[in-house]
């Protein structure tokens, strides 16, 4: 089970799920959330379709595969926007997105050939109008070339049809990406102030979560061989982010992956293994952070860096079964931990949830792995992941930046508080 220990001044933590071990040397520290700014001055745009910084940005709609969903304000009021075409938003206020990616992971091409699965009648009738139309036909045409030059094709010589069966994933692919409607928060004068999840008001951050949920939804719905879908952020280059526009990727997979699979098999000799973690580990080590009606955070042990939890305290285990006010407990909880960050701390995000296919029952949880560290001989050698801040110091210091912050988090969470519920995670072992 899980393993915390320390011996000479070094800490050993183990952790099952990840089957992970990592340690701390006080010679090895550093200070996490200080991080050097090596911003450059940018033009400034005052109005979004503006911002020509990446192919994300409103500036460049035609570098980027057709949008799914658009969310747009407009004063108070929120509007969804299905397919926009690809006039710029001159007069809207745009939230979020949701596009394929034009370079797949788990490409629509391995569904087709593997499950026979094919573009919808609704979507082929939208490829066709999207041809018609000499603007989105051209930006198609100009996706399929570079895709095509990726993949080492010769685009010169595809038919009409070929380029066409290339721009089905564009639309009924199951790689999709939830990007931001800003590259740059407003009135930003330099590179490193970019629009960031801890930086935005915590209510737009539940816009974002609602529309993943919803997104995941409609994925398993119309792919019944989808088992999981990998949920996950790639904050800032040092993470992976191919663009250091805010995205989020959505991956749906027919597998679950080395991690849940051996939760699972722990999960088969100690149902309440969730409980007992928070209990006889997060609490009485004192890595416990922050909790609201919906959902607790706390410090993880094992992982390769820093890694904050936030968990749902739901008794619905899928994200998109949760209520909409669960979903935004969970929302907040994150939102606050990020924000609990500085923009130029580089960070994974990662969903865990009960996969679709299983009889074994594990809560929603977001993990925040932070990536101020990079991976080195050692870690290969040994398979030990040297950790830059103790378990304990990243919970204390998580707490603090938290106090500081409390003005621009939601107004109900509780930092670190003393009367935490003991019926936490009971359910996870009922059928």
């Amino acid at each position: 089970m899980w393993l915390l220990e320390k011996e000479a001044g070094l800490e050993y933590y183990y952790h099952p799920f990840f089957d992970k071990t990592s340690f701390y040397s006080p010679e090895r520290r550093s200070r996490i959330f200080v991080n050097s700014d090596k911003a450059y001055p940018i033009q400034s745009c005052s109005k979004q379709y503006e911002e020509k910084y990446c192919a994300f940005c409103l500036g460049e709609l035609a570098q980027a595969t057709p949008e799914k969903e658009r969310i747009i304000r407009q004063g108070n009021a929120l509007q969804t926007i299905i397919y926009p075409d690809l006039t710029p938003p001159y007069d809207q206020e745009v939230l979020f997105r949701r596009q394929g990616n034009l370079f797949e992971i788990i490409s629509y091409q391995y569904w087709k050939e593997k499950y026979g699965l094919s573009i919808s009648p609704e979507n082929k009738e939208r490829l066709d109008k999207a041809f018609e139309d000499p603007l989105q036909r051209e930006s198609l045409e100009d996706l399929v070339r570079i895709k095509s030059l990726r993949m080492g094709i010769d685009s010169e010589f595809q038919t009409i049809q070929e380029v066409k069966s290339m721009c089905e994933s564009f639309y009924s692919g199951y790689h999709e990406l939830i990007t931001s409607g800003s590259h740059y928060l407003p009135h930003a004068i330099k590179s490193s102030e970019l629009f960031h999840s801890g930086y935005i008001p915590y209510e737009d951050h539940r816009i974002s979560y609602q529309m993943i949920c919803r997104t995941l939804k409609d994925m398993v719905e119309k792919n019944p061989f989808i088992t999981y879908i990998a949920v996950f952020q790639n904050w800032l280059s040092l993470a992976g982010a191919s663009f250091e526009h805010w995205h989020k990727q959505i991956i749906g997979l027919d597998y679950w992956g080395l991690p849940l699979e051996r939760e699972a098999e722990q999960a088969k000799t100690n149902p309440a293994i969730y409980r007992d973690f928070v209990h006889e580990i997060a609490l009485k080590r004192d890595l416990y952070v922050a909790e609201n009606e919906y959902a607790i955070a706390y410090v993880e042990i094992g992982g390769k860096t820093g890694q904050i939890t936030i968990c749902s305290k739901s008794k619905n285990l899928r994200p998109y079964e949760h209520t909409t006010d669960e979903i935004d407990g969970m929302s907040d909880l994150s939102h606050a931990i990020i924000r609990s960050l500085t923009p130029l701390t580089p960070y994974n995000e990662e969903w865990f949830f009960t996969p679709f296919n299983s009889e074994f029952r594990t809560p929603w949880r977001v993990i925040i792995n932070l990536r101020t560290t990079t991976s080195a001989g050692l870690e290969n050698i040994s398979r030990i992941s040297v950790n830059p801040i103790s378990i304990s110091e990243l919970a204390l210091a998580t707490r603090i930046h938290l106090e500081e912050a409390k003005k621009d988090i939601a107004s109900d969470i509780s930092i670190h508080p003393k009367n935490i519920s003991k019926n936490i995670f009971q359910y996870i072992s009922q059928k």
